[in-house]
């Protein structure tokens, strides 16, 4: 079985980082809560999410997979969602006819679910080895990702030897360089380290991200890259991870 209820605000804000990368997905539910690993149609980009059980309002689950049209899920959410104080969404799994079954201020929809065989096989988590990691606000990443966009299709993220930050991109006639001040960068460690990869994916990535939310970037050298964030008070937790573009490719 799967009942549960939950601010459909903060059930659309958790899954939007998912949907930034896939259009269906498999979703695990036991009774711990609710998961999420997919990864992009072109194995470019990745992305985790756990929704634990203490974010819904009630839940009692089973251990199911269940193939989700994410895409229309968050179409029903987001007419749920329509402003803060809206009441809470009810979701419920019909096993007999493996349909979701969603409810909220007098609105009923059922939800015909994707068969999970025929859902790609989720992503196995790589452990990486990564020579820095650097936590700074979300206003910052999306500003620095942005910035980047209006020039090249490419980026730099890199850290030097002396503990600086910095994104930049270069284009046929412009470039750009997002250096981060120490109030930019709230934590760092490691040393200097410097990754190409794509502003299209990133852009994407951190799109979802609220601006007021610190994100954690773990970076190598032609490894991929970890970008890592709390949703909905910290009770969401998103992992995506980026796969570099080699330069001389």
């Amino acid at each position: 079985m799967f009942a549960a209820t939950i601010d459909p605000i903060e059930l659309e804000t958790a899954l939007q980082p998912v949907s930034a990368l896939v259009d269906e997905c498999k979703m695990r539910i036991d009774e711990n809560g609710v998961g999420i690993t997919a990864v992009d149609p072109a194995n470019v980009g990745m992305v985790d999410l756990h929704i634990p059980e203490t974010m819904f309002e009630s839940y009692e689950a089973q251990e199911h997979t269940i193939g989700i049209p994410l895409e229309r899920l968050l179409d029903i959410i987001s007419l749920f969602a329509k402003e803060e104080g809206s009441p809470p969404a009810r979701v419920m799994l019909d096993e007999e006819t493996r349909k979701l079954q969603l409810e909220c201020g007098g609105l009923n929809y059922t939800l015909s679910l994707t068969d999970p065989d025929s859902i790609r096989q989720e992503p196995e988590i790589p452990d990486l080895d990564l020579t820095a990691e650097v936590k700074l606000s979300g206003d910052s990443f999306s500003r620095a990702i942005n910035a980047c966009d209006m020039v090249a299709e490419h980026l730099h993220i890199g850290t030097t030897d002396d503990k600086e930050f910095y994104v930049q991109a270069k284009g046929d006639t412009d470039s750009v360089d997002a250096g981060m001040s120490e109030d930019d960068v709230i934590e760092f460690t490691g040393g200097a380290v410097d990754s190409l990869f794509s502003v299209e994916y990133l852009r994407d990535m951190e799109d979802p991200i609220p601006g007021s939310i610190p994100v954690t970037l773990g970076i190598g050298p032609d490894f991929p890259a970890l970008i890592s964030f709390e949703l909905v008070d910290g009770e969401a937790a998103v992992q995506y991870i980026l796969a570099p573009r080699i330069a001389d490719e």
